[in-house]
């Protein structure tokens, strides 16, 4: 016999799958990128959302696509970055990749704002401008 919650449970049952295949079948198409990296870059991204300012959810959508895009291309330069900076403190650490893209998602998009926000401060004179 035929009850409403059925078709509730088909309904949850089919978004539940959608949702997890949707990513699955993406990432299919970033076959060359490893996926320690990957995660990393998702990871950094997340931590940029959960630490933004309040925004419109079209921009935090934006940014957060381009935050995984910036932490998978810097990864190794981040990794890098990071090694030599904690070999300076006499800790001998080799940084691997996916935390190199965890730091290099999480902060794009806050460097890319404040060079935003410093060019806007000087074209328009407010105070804090040197000239």
């Amino acid at each position: 016999m035929y009850s409403p919650t059925q078709v509730a449970d088909t309904n949850v049952a089919l978004a539940a799958a959608a949702a997890t295949a949707t990513p699955v079948t993406l990432m299919a198409f970033f076959h060359n990128i490893p996926p320690d990296v990957l995660i990393g870059a998702f990871a950094g991204a997340v931590m940029f959302l959960l630490s933004s300012a309040p925004m419109s959810r079209i921009k935090l959508f934006g940014y957060f696509l381009i935050s995984i895009v910036a932490g998978i291309l810097s990864a190794e330069a981040v990794a890098k970055i990071l090694t030599a900076t904690l070999s300076l403190v006499m800790l001998q650490v080799d940084v691997s990749n996916s935390v190199g893209a965890l730091f290099g998602a999480a902060s794009a998009i806050n460097i890319i704002l404040v060079v935003k926000n410093r060019a806007v401060e000087r074209v328009s004179g407010t105070p804090g401008d040197t000239q």
